[in-house]
């Protein structure tokens, strides 16, 4: 039998470490994100984004704004967005048809269907929900 190991994030501070060690304060830094974008084809790529805030950062009025705002305090964020772009003509011109999706760890789900149906017509459909629950969605369509 396997002993289940539980696994969690390496906090702010451990990550700073080496930070730490050449400037003496690790305060000046809010966090960090990286980012990693690529195409998979011509036609459809994908972006994803890691967010870790810097948790030890006591900035005044800083959990105040947050709490009005509805945020509660910093953590850590992934997004994973992706798009396909089809019937492309020109740089300037919008694509024939577009979809775009994007999700974040925090349960929120965005997404986009762009296409023109003639040379004078065209639709958007979209739908955003900020939370896992789906009455906390909106669907919306244009023409």
């Amino acid at each position: 039998m396997h002993q289940q190991v539980k696994r969690k994030v390496v906090g702010f501070d451990h990550l700073l470490n080496p930070v730490l060690g050449i400037t003496g304060e690790h305060e000046f830094i809010k966090g960090f994100k990286f980012d990693l974008s690529f195409p998979l084809s011509e036609y459809f790529q994908i972006f994803q984004s890691w967010e870790i805030p810097n948790s030890g950062i006591k900035e005044e009025g800083q959990n105040m704004m947050q709490m009005m705002m509805g945020r509660g305090p910093a953590k850590p964020n992934y997004t994973f967005m992706t798009q396909v772009a089809r019937d492309v003509t020109s740089p300037v011109e919008p694509p024939g048809l577009l979809m775009v999706g994007k999700m974040d760890s925090e349960g929120k789900v965005d997404s986009i269907l762009m296409k023109r149906l003639s040379n004078h017509w065209n639709m958007k459909l979209s739908a955003n929900f900020m939370s896992s629950k789906t009455e906390d969605g909106a669907l919306a369509a244009d023409f």
